[in-house]
C-alpha cells in the first residue's frame, strides 16, 4: 500500500475531531491554547525551507553547510498513551521546524481515541491524524521510509510494535519517548497555588510526590504515592518534573514549572533541530591545490 492509502483507510473524521473539541470544553481548551502559544514564543517559525552556509577557511578548505527540515515524521501513540502535555511537547518541535509531512497514529485499541489528545492536535493544526492496528503501522512505516530515507519515526509510550519498528530503520531515524511511569513532585509553601486538577488531565499517567505545607484536603485525581516525610525527603527524590515556585531549583530534574504553569511538558532535548538534518561538505580549494602541485607536495 502506498501512503496515501493508509490515509485513505485509517484517518479520523472530522467529525470525530469536532466531538473532542466540544467535550473538552473551553477552560480545558485554555489551558491546551495557552501551553502552544508558549511553545510557538519559545522556539518560533522557522519558515526556511532550506539553509547553507559556505565558509572559507585560512587551511585552504571550503566548507559547505546544508540544514533543511526532515521530509516526513511519524508520531506513534501507544494504545495506553493519553496525555495532551507531552503530545504537544513532542509535536510542535516538527511542525515548527517546518517539516512537510507530520502525521500521527495511534495505535488501535477497544478504548476510544482520548479527546483531549484530538483536541490538542486540531488547536495545534495537525492534520494528518490516524488510528490502526499495529501490523498497518509497520507497514506504513516502511512505505514511507521507502519514499524517503529523510524521515523520522517518534513513539510516545511502549507498544510491542515499537521493537519491529526500530529494527526496521536506521538508528538515526527512530526516537523512543518515555511518558508511562513518569514520576512528578509538587512542592506546597505560602507563595503557590497549584491547579492540581489540570495536571491530573494533562498528565494523567504520571505518578506525583507532595511535600511542604500540603493542604488537608485535596481534590485533586492526580496518581499520587506517599506524602514526604520530611523536606529532605521530598528534594532528595529523582522527579522527571518538578512543580516549585523557587527558580533556584532549575537543575533538580530535566524540568521545573512554577504556577501557572501546570499544564505544559517540556523535554530539553526535544527541539525543532531534531527534525532537521545537516550535510557537510568539505573541498580543498583549488588554488591551495594548484600550489601543492607546483611544489611537489602531491
Amino acid at each position: 500500500m502506498s501512503f496515501s492509502s493508509f490515509v485513505d483507510a485509517f484517518r479520523i473524521a472530522d467529525a470525530t475531531f469536532a466531538a473532542a473539541y466540544d467535550t473538552l470544553g473551553d477552560k480545558r481548551r485554555s489551558v491546551l491554547k495557552k501551553w502552544i502559544s508558549q511553545l510557538y514564543l519559545f522556539w518560533g517559525r522557522d519558515r526556511s525551507l532550506c539553509r547553507t552556509q559556505i565558509q572559507q577557511w585560512d587551511q585552504g578548505i571550503t566548507t559547505h553547510e546544508c540544514v533543511r527540515p526532515l521530509d516526513w515524521t511519524l508520531f506513534v501513540l501507544s494504545p495506553d498513551f493519553s496525555s495532551p502535555a507531552q503530545l504537544l511537547a513532542a509535536l510542535l518541535p516538527a511542525l515548527l521546524a517546518g517539516v512537510p509531512r507530520v502525521v500521527v497514529a495511534r495505535e488501535e485499541t477497544k478504548i476510544p481515541f482520548p479527546a483531549p489528545l484530538l483536541a490538542c492536535m486540531e488547536l495545534a493544526g495537525q492534520e494528518l491524524v490516524l488510528e490502526m492496528n499495529a501490523a498497518s503501522i509497520l507497514e506504513m512505516t516502511g512505505a514511507m521510509f521507502a519514499e524517503s530515507r529523510r524521515g523520522k519515526v517518534c513513539f510516545l509510550g511502549k507498544s510491542p510494535v515499537m521493537t519491529s519498528v526500530r529494527n526496521l530503520l536506521p538508528e538515526r531515524a527512530f526516537l523512543g519517548l518515555a511518558t508511562s511511569g513518569t514520576t512528578g513532585g509538587i512542592w506546597f509553601d505560602g507563595c503557590a497555588q497549584w491547579d492540581t486538577q489540570t495536571l491530573a488531565w494533562t498528565l494523567p499517567d504520571t505518578v506525583f510526590c507532595v511535600g511542604g505545607d500540603v493542604p488537608e484536603s485535596m481534590d485533586t485525581g492526580l496518581k499520587m504515592r506517599a506524602h514526604s516525610s520530611s523536606e529532605k525527603d521530598f528534594w532528595t527524590q529523582d522527579f522527571d518534573v518538578l512543580y516549585t515556585s523557587d527558580p533556584s531549583s532549575q537543575g533538580r530534574c530535566p524540568c521545573v514549572f512554577g504556577p501557572g504553569q501546570e499544564g505544559g511538558w517540556f523535554w530539553p532535548d526535544l527541539t525543532p533541530r531534531v527534525f532537521m538534518d545537516t550535510a557537510m561538505s568539505w573541498q580543498a580549494d583549488m588554488i591551495e591545490q594548484v600550489e601543492e602541485d607546483d611544489n611537489g607536495l602531491v
